[in-house]
């Protein structure tokens, strides 16, 4: 009886660890799409559907996993260092693009687990069932915007002139720079038109019209299926 136990437990960590890889191939494809869509100050983040997808299903560290793919693909696109002038400058630049998707993915799967957990609290099914689809829904957002706002806290963090990592009249890539180049007068307000705007939109726009489908997806896999998924989704068989 005990060899069965294991051997059923080694079963179910396979099935997770498939589609696990799965997901990550998925991540993989997605952002090598938007790699090489031009037009964009950044890379257009298409792989934060499938993150989404596994840090709902198997919890914060599948998130930060596929985030961590993500990350690795973007930083195999050259035309991220166009604008770097020094070794330093592109240090700080995939400092960057390793920490802010694996965060996103990691906080998308924390705020799942609390609004999950809150959800299954409430006594009446269909109430809870919602709970439970409105949670999804909101932490595939927070996929997009923790990636975004990172990306924007880490930039001025990292690139503006006078920050500890930067110094005044420094060398190098700036923030200060760029605002001329594109005639803006304030680094905030470059930031956010210039290298976030058009991007963040888009991507909030990818995120907010899949929202439907990630649902469909967790509900479907999570009904039919035993792939050692983290979290507790029985509301939505009781729905």
């Amino acid at each position: 009886m005990k060899y069965s136990i294991n051997r059923s437990s080694n079963s179910i960590r396979i099935r997770k660890l498939v589609t696990l890889s799965i997901l990550a191939t998925i991540v993989v494809v997605l952002q090598l799409l938007g790699n090489f869509i031009e037009g964009f100050m950044n890379n257009l983040a298409l792989g934060i559907i499938p993150i989404a997808i596994g840090a709902i299903l198997y919890g914060p560290k599948a998130g930060a996993f596929l985030g961590a793919v993500m990350s690795a693909v973007i930083l195999t696109n050259p035309s991220n260092y166009l604008l770097m002038q020094t070794p330093w400058d592109i240090v700080k630049l995939i400092l960057i693009i390793i920490i802010k998707t694996p965060l996103a993915g990691f906080i998308c799967g924390v705020v799942y687990k609390l609004l999950s957990k809150h959800a299954y609290n409430l006594e009446n099914k269909a109430k809870r069932s919602a709970a439970i689809i409105f949670a999804i829904a909101f932490s595939s957002i927070f996929v997009t915007v923790i990636n975004t706002l990172t990306y924007f806290l880490l930039m001025l963090l990292f690139f503006s002139e006078g920050s500890i990592f930067v110094g005044a009249g420094a060398q190098g890539f700036t923030l200060s720079k760029i605002n001329l180049e594109l005639g803006y007068t304030n680094t905030v307000v470059m930031l956010l038109l210039g290298f976030i705007g058009l991007n963040f939109f888009i991507e909030l726009g990818i995120i907010f019209l899949a929202t439907p489908a990630i649902i469909s997806i967790v509900k479907i896999a999570t009904r039919q299926y035993d792939l050692g998924f983290v979290n507790d989704f029985s509301a939505l068989k009781e729905g």
